[in-house]
């Protein structure tokens, strides 16, 4: 026989194998890299917005732009800039300043900011940087060839013996918004974590008087303000209430001139771990600063 032959035909045989065996094998588990894929795409987004939505881990999984925008016209974009652990702090504002439509008329910034994210601990933003100053190598490969390196990522035998379809506990949604899937709820799961968060960790007035004068220069460039503090747990509310030792009502006084702060019944609202929305609350909240938006 010819070796050539030998050569194609094995070859032929091995990539029909495989692509064989993909479909007889479970779903392949990509949820780390799908993660990547979206926090790179979130940081490195070409695109512009008419609304961008601010805040920490509260706000990227407690608001859908889809839900959000369900009264706008068809040609209004949201983008919802959320991280983990996010600080409300002059690069961050700058950044999501940077993705507002220059030509749009109406221009919102959508602010969820809960207690911790004006604490000094949180200003680091480690979350946002940690994805920042990357190689254009690395940002394509989290990116464009993430679906590639998902269809060929490596199983676990456990995996294969359990025949497991590997369910994501969150979805991943294009417009910034991670949705909490599992039926799972534990409403003081988050507590304790809590208990200790602001040791060490005191809102600073000076920070307060720099980030109002930021908010105020931004809200005379015509963009409009919108805030919010994200409902929680009413058990978290206490909490971070009596460990903060601030009174939040201050910072709402302090930006009431040049912000539109929305009032929240947070009885109303479903955490799933005594932090953050369940995905019923996150729709809930989002058609609600939908129609604060449309009557401003």
């Amino acid at each position: 026989m010819n070796p050539k032959f030998k050569i194609y035909t094995s070859f032929l045989l091995i990539v029909v194998g495989f692509f064989t065996l993909k479909t007889l094998l479970p779903e392949n588990n990509c949820a780390k890299i799908q993660e990547e894929q979206f926090w790179y795409g979130k940081t490195y987004t070409k695109d512009k917005y008419d609304i961008v939505i601010c805040g920490d881990s509260r706000v990227y999984r407690g608001v859908s732009t889809k839900f959000l925008l369900n009264s706008f016209p068809k040609n209004t974009s949201a983008f919802n800039l959320g991280y983990s652990s996010i600080g409300f702090e002059e690069d961050y504002l700058n950044f999501a300043m940077s993705l507002l439509k220059k030509e749009s008329k109406n221009k919102y910034l959508v602010l969820g900011i809960s207690m911790h994210s004006l604490t000094p601990n949180a200003l680091q933003n480690e979350h946002l940087k940690s994805f920042q100053n990357k190689s254009s190598f690395e940002i394509y490969k989290k990116t464009e060839l993430a679906a590639l390196l998902c269809y060929f990522s490596s199983y676990k035998p456990l995996d294969l013996l359990l025949k497991n379809r590997f369910p994501n506990e969150y979805a991943f949604h294009s417009d910034g918004w991670v949705e909490y899937l599992s039926n799972n709820v534990d409403s003081l799961e988050a507590i304790e974590s809590y208990l200790s968060i602001f040791n060490d960790n005191e809102i600073i007035e000076s920070h307060l008087d720099k980030l109002s004068n930021q908010l105020k220069n931004i809200s005379k460039k015509g963009v409009k303000i919108i805030a919010f503090r994200p409902p929680t747990s009413i058990q978290m509310l206490k909490l971070e209430d009596e460990k903060s030792n601030y009174d939040y009502n201050d910072f709402i006084e302090r930006t009431n001139g040049f912000i539109a702060w929305i009032d929240l019944d947070f009885n109303t609202y479903e955490t799933y771990d005594g932090s953050h929305l369940t995905s019923a609350s996150a729709k809930k909240l989002s058609m609600k600063i939908g129609r604060v938006l449309l009557s401003e």
